[in-house]
């Protein structure tokens, strides 16, 4: 009866994250359905003829992508392919390449390919469709955080009763590998209790960032450092030495990259994985040196281990290297076997794993439909950023992504989550308009001068309640509830001393919300100019203040203020900026000066050339510059 529970909550499990579209916000629903599936579904994998293996990764993908085509059917039909994406499709399209290749068939081949998008494509999709700002990724990384949580008493269980949750509910599992250190092995709903300790020490590494970045404090009233002080413990207590290993290695990288205001231990840590595989794959490294660390640091036990699972590389990639571009296919021919057909080596970790079924391309694209993502993202983001609380939560994303790859290196679980955050590092690094959710610094392209206004403000401000309300309305305007943040930042500004660096950016932002927002009804330019002509008297030399206050007298109608103010703008930024010249050409237009109007037309065309194309505000300010440029020609 209790196996039965196993298939009905596997089956069930898509019909309930479809409900959950219906009951919860879209993007909410998507990362919840995720995560519930990972945490509370049984590790079982049901073979449909025909269809890929129907598992919790399975059930979770198929039931968001149902719920998104029936509520949120826009996302899928604006979902554009970047070129950043061309990774992880040319992966899915590799096995069948390889069977092709292997003369396994088109069918063999088309199977293959499809199991890969469920398992790698389509979570992606997920990242992609959903986590398209920093706000999403907050969300993201508080709802791991409260998976997290949510594990802790079934996992304080396991280590007192025994692993039996998953027997006991859903009637599947065993006690393999139940005893470590002299203690249970907790596993909960998790493949074995390796998996659990991976996803505890994610936890712990999320927990641990948002703290120390301040968008931890509290939760359900328990102090932040209180709650990833309990985790770390848990954490210790599941006894994965593998995993603990990772965490030391992803907070050690993240700590020195904020200690020392460098992001080069994050490149590393993000590379180390795919530096390892060339060694390994070139023979150029045999892995000698950390047996040895692991039998000094850790125990024999675990340094036979290690070295058991060397060895058994080292077999694999010399029969790789007999089919060693696309692989030996499926079918179990990249295994090893003796002349009695018994089973020398088989792979432990998911690169060696694709390396022999899917050859070298196989492992290339792999680690880059990850790298591509992960570094688009940390080459983005200014390191001044990296501990402010909005950004906090999508550096966490991209350690758990690093987490991927490495526990890769030895192990193949395969954990939908991280390749979801992947999705949604890709749109962060590639899309300036994203980063608008720092701040509305005139979209100037560049990470640094998009955060800008976040770092002219110490850290130790973004606690505050101004800096909460100024942070709550960027999030607000993202969403295009523009009333909502009005009044946040009109909060914000009363909490701030008057004429202060953090009330100038704030001071700056509603100004330009109330000049230029697209809802016409919103639009308060006599309120943006007051605000203007305050930040630029206090700041003379600022071109965004000065492009700010000359946009809101353009919308005011004093078109020949405007055109000083933003030839101020020009002058202090060394040259200007889009911007600049948009309102330009539409000040020149209103005041029937077509010829000026063209030039400063021509001169932002060039401007917006040279920069980093998607910022939506820069587009809808150049159509309206065009239109009315060519509407007042047209009248004369």
């Amino acid at each position: 009866m209790s196996s039965l529970n196993a298939l009905i909550a596997i089956l069930g499990w898509a019909p309930m994250a479809v409900v959950l579209f219906a009951v919860l916000p879209p993007r909410r629903a998507a990362i919840g359905g995720a995560i519930g599936a990972w945490l509370l579904l049984p590790p079982i994998v049901i073979d449909l003829p025909g269809f890929p293996d129907y598992g919790k990764s399975t059930a979770a993908t198929v039931g968001i992508l149902i719920g998104t085509a029936i509520f949120e059917s826009h996302r899928l039909f604006s979902f554009r392919v970047r070129w950043f994406d061309m990774p992880i499709i040319l992966f899915c399209i590799t096995p069948l390449l390889s069977s092709l290749s292997n003369d396994l068939g088109v069918y063999d081949g088309l199977s293959g390919s499809f199991q890969q998008m469920v398992r790698w494509f389509f979570p992606y999709l997920i990242g992609r469709l959903y986590l398209t700002d920093l706000d999403a990724m907050r969300e993201m990384a508080m709802g791991i955080l409260i998976g997290g949580l949510w594990l802790l008493p079934l996992v304080l269980f396991e280590m007192r009763m025994s692993p039996r949750l998953m027997q006991d509910i859903y009637g599947v599992g065993n006690w393999e590998g139940a005893i470590r250190f002299g203690g249970y092995r907790p596993r909960v709903f998790f493949t074995s209790g390796l998996e659990l300790g991976l996803w505890m020490s994610a936890v712990s590494l999320v927990a641990w960032l948002l703290w120390r970045g301040e968008a931890l404090r509290r939760i359900a009233g328990v102090p932040g450092g209180v709650v990833v002080a309990t985790l770390f413990v848990v954490t210790l207590l599941c006894r994965s030495t593998g995993s603990t290993v990772l965490l030391f290695l992803a907070m050690a990288a993240l700590w020195t990259s904020w200690r020392f205001q460098s992001k080069k231990p994050m490149w590393a840590l993000l590379w180390a994985a795919p530096i390892y595989c060339a060694l390994r794959v070139s023979q150029l490294w045999s892995g000698d040196q950390i047996v040895a660390l692991s039998r000094i640091l850790i125990n024999e036990s675990r340094a036979r281990s290690l070295e058991y699972r060397l060895i058994n590389d080292e077999i694999l990639i010399a029969k790789m290297f007999q089919q060693p571009f696309f692989g030996w296919g499926g079918f179990g021919r990249s295994l090893v076997y003796d002349e009695y057909g018994r089973v020398l080596s088989v792979p432990d970790g998911m690169w060696i794993a694709y390396l022999s079924s899917l050859g070298l391309l196989g492992l290339f694209l792999m680690n880059t439909s990850v790298l591509v993502p992960a570094s688009m993202f940390i080459r983005r983001f200014p390191i001044t950023l990296w501990r402010h609380p909005l950004v906090v939560p999508a550096i966490a994303i991209c350690g758990l992504v690093c987490f991927m790859l490495l526990d890769g290196l030895f192990n193949g679980m395969l954990n939908l989550i991280y390749i979801i955050g992947a999705g949604g590092l890709a749109n962060l690094g590639a899309l300036p308009g994203n980063s608008r959710v720092l701040s509305d610094a005139q979209g100037e392209g560049e990470a640094t001068e998009l955060a800008r206004p976040l770092t002219h403000s110490s850290r130790h401000d973004v606690s505050t309640p101004a800096a909460r309300l100024r942070a709550l309305g960027i999030a607000l305007k993202a969403e295009g509830r523009i009333a909502e943040a009005k009044r946040a930042w009109e909060r914000g500004l009363a909490l701030l001393t008057p004429y202060s660096t953090s009330w100038c950016d704030q001071a700056n932002d509603l100004a330009w919300l109330l000049a230029n927002t697209p809802d016409l009804d919103e639009r308060d330019p006599a309120r943006a100019v007051e605000l203007g002509r305050s930040i630029v008297q206090v700041h003379p030399k600022s071109p965004t203040y000065w492009n700010t206050l000359g946009a809101a007298l353009h919308r005011q109608g004093d078109h020949e203020l405007a055109l000083a103010a933003l030839e101020e703008a020009i002058q202090h930024s060394q040259g200007g900026t889009p911007f600049d010249f948009l309102f330009l050409a539409m000040a020149h237009a209103r005041r029937g000066e077509h010829e000026q109007a063209s030039l400063a037309l021509d001169k932002a065309r060039s401007a917006m050339a040279k920069g980093p194309t998607g910022n939506p505000s820069l587009t809808l300010l150049y159509e309206e510059a065009l239109s009315l440029l060519e509407s007042h020609t047209a009248a004369t």
